[in-house]
């Protein structure tokens, strides 16, 4: 229990306390009336208190599930907290975890580049339809766990709202945070010398939390009317990264039971690479690395060179002291501001404790030690129009005036090719994989792209079906993703309520019974299994609408494709693409690059 809930729980329990006092006096409200508050839950965490939102939802805002992993327990697991002895005022979200500020957060323009957040930040959140259980079902509801995205340096749970879904949908929606970047995923032998506990040994805290907040799940959400036997844990991009890990992490079993995984990849960050100095671009925020930057901040060193032979030549305790004497400000003031500050940062590292030593490609491809449940995969057609749009090296934006794209043959050509790689790696190659042992596997293509044109830019051909589109449509929330929300306008919206409202009802039908089949409404277009490459393209009625496409795209027919296909500008570009397609730090791992064609 930190200072500041202590301080706020006591400053809510006085002007409570006087409120009811005054009322009670004047005979406005009773003590009946004081019980039968809707909100007031009594899970075995500890009584909480909530409130009633716009459209019926009932939600509690920022509860804690673990200590604080602040002070001595900074890079350790997290530690389960105490129950509440008194009401805990669920009313607020908590603070989102620390970050760089950037221009895709509703924020200060101020804080772009700077520290935003705490380390006080493993809270989640919760909706639930109106009443205990529900309106529409009796009993216990399906529980849908929200994993946000973010290069897993970034991002929290209070940006998505989910109150629509729950009211729409009848299940019950859960939001957390968990630890970001070099907080969240950190590697080096002087931790594992003082880890308390075998857990404390793993580099992958972050993946921790995730865990943690679903034993809190687990252990309490049938107090909110949420069915603890029923758990989907779905998110997107990181979220949906870290979704796909906890399928062969050994520490995932028996905590949820269904999973969806938005615009997901499998990724790792190999142990030497998370530790130690190399030439490889990925180690540019290894822990020692880390620490080389934290003695140039402070004036010790005035070259790279000379930080990192102080930090060769520390001893364990001395790179602990140093490490652990670093503020959050000064650990996120080594990151580089990027495209939704997405730093190189290491994730996902194979410990053997949270995640498996071997190449994930294999471990998901194996029956042992892979969770057998029902998976949806899937991605958006435009992914990576997201990031090539902030690119100067494709589009100058000019605040207030125009967005230019330098070539749009080029523009569309590159982000078609590197969508698609996207889309081979996060869905098809993975249900392949995940095939040989699971016919639950179920995928489908975001194609939705009815944005308006602008004076300074056609952003259906700018932005598209572009990476974090389909979230909104998920949450039947366009107004929370303030970032986005020119894409929605008057005009679009029918159709776009429309396509949001069967999403929703594919996902919680997915919730419900484990396959997206017609819907909850059972008036949908039939979502069949992945078997032969099966996928529901999603899209707007105008667009086609909701339909199925067969075909398998791997990236070896990617690779096919781009060999022979001549519409490059000159044999230069295709060069240069090639070894951004297939041979860069995001692209193929070096298990497939030994089977592509030489």
């Amino acid at each position: 229990m930190n200072i500041a809930n202590i301080r706020r729980w006591r400053n809510n329990i006085a002007a409570h306390s006087l409120a009811f006092g005054v009322l009670l006096t004047l005979g406005l409200i009773s003590m009946n009336s004081i019980a039968e508050d809707s909100t007031l839950r009594h899970p075995p965490a500890g009584p909480v208190g909530g409130q009633s939102e716009e459209n019926g939802a009932l939600s509690w805002r920022g509860i804690p599930y673990a200590q604080p992993p602040v002070g001595e327990l900074r890079w350790k697991a997290p530690r389960p907290l105490k129950p509440f002895e008194t009401t805990f005022a669920a009313d607020s979200f908590s603070d989102i975890c620390p970050q760089l500020g950037n221009p895709l957060m509703d924020i200060d323009p101020s804080l772009y580049g700077k520290k935003i957040g705490s380390e006080d930040c493993l809270y989640l959140n919760i909706w639930s339809p109106p009443g205990k259980g529900g309106d529409k079902q009796a009993g216990p509801l399906p529980v849908m766990v929200w994993v946000h995205g973010g290069s897993n340096v970034g991002g929290a749970g209070s940006l998505y709202h989910g109150g629509n879904l729950a009211v729409q949908q009848d299940v019950i929606v859960v939001t957390i945070n968990y630890r970001l970047g070099l907080l969240g995923w950190f590697s080096h032998p002087s931790l594992r010398s003082v880890a308390e506990t075998s857990l404390d040994k793993t580099a992958n805290f972050g993946l921790l939390d995730i865990i943690q907040a679903l034993k809190w799940v687990k252990g309490n959400i049938a107090a909110f009317g949420g069915d603890a036997g029923n758990v989907t844990l779905f998110g997107e991009s990181a979220g949906a990264m870290n979704t796909v890990a906890l399928l062969y992490s050994p520490m995932g079993k028996g905590l949820f039971h269904k999973a969806i995984a938005q615009s997901g990849s499998l990724r790792q960050t190999p142990v030497e690479v998370a530790e130690q100095f190399t030439a490889d671009d990925r180690s540019e925020f290894s822990s020692s690395e880390t620490a080389a930057k934290i003695l140039a901040q402070r004036g010790k060193a005035d070259t790279r060179e000379k930080a990192r032979e102080m930090v060769a030549g520390l001893s364990q305790q001395e790179f602990l002291e140093l490490m652990y004497s670093a503020s959050d400000t000064e650990l996120v003031s080594t990151y580089t501001l990027d495209i939704g500050a997405a730093i190189r940062a290491p994730q996902i590292i194979p410990d053997d404790i949270a995640i498996p030593s071997g190449s994930p490609w294999e471990l998901v491809g194996e029956s042992e030690g892979v969770q057998k449940l029902p998976v949806i995969l899937g991605s958006n057609r435009d992914e990576m129009k997201f990031f090539l749009g902030l690119s100067p090296a494709y589009v100058t934006i000019v605040p207030g005036a125009e967005i230019k794209i330098h070539d749009i043959p080029r523009y569309n050509l590159h982000a078609s090719y590197l969508s698609d790689r996207w889309t081979a790696q996060g869905v098809d190659e993975l249900a392949l994989r995940l095939g040989k042992h699971n016919p639950d596997v179920y995928a489908y293509r975001f194609d939705w792209d009815d944005q308006p044109s602008y004076p300074q830019a056609d952003f259906r051909e700018f932005f598209g079906a572009a990476h974090t589109m389909e979230i909104p449509f998920v949450f039947n929330d366009f107004v929370s993703m303030k970032a986005f929300s020119f894409h929605f306008t008057e005009q679009n919206r029918s159709e776009r309520e429309q396509l949001s409202t069967a999403m929703g009802d594919y996902w919680a039908n997915f919730a419900y019974t484990g396959k997206p089949g017609k819907g909850r409404s059972g008036n949908l277009p039939e979502w069949s299994q992945w078997a032969a490459g099966n996928k529901q393209i999603l899209d707007a009625a105008s667009d086609g609408g909701i339909h199925a496409r067969q075909g398998v795209l791997t990236m070896q027919s990617l690779y096919d494709r781009f060999m022979a296909d001549d519409s490059f500008s000159s044999d230069e570009e295709k060069k240069g693409f090639y070894a951004a397609m297939f041979l860069g730090r995001e692209a193929w791992e070096s298990y497939f690059l030994s089977r592509l064609k030489k």
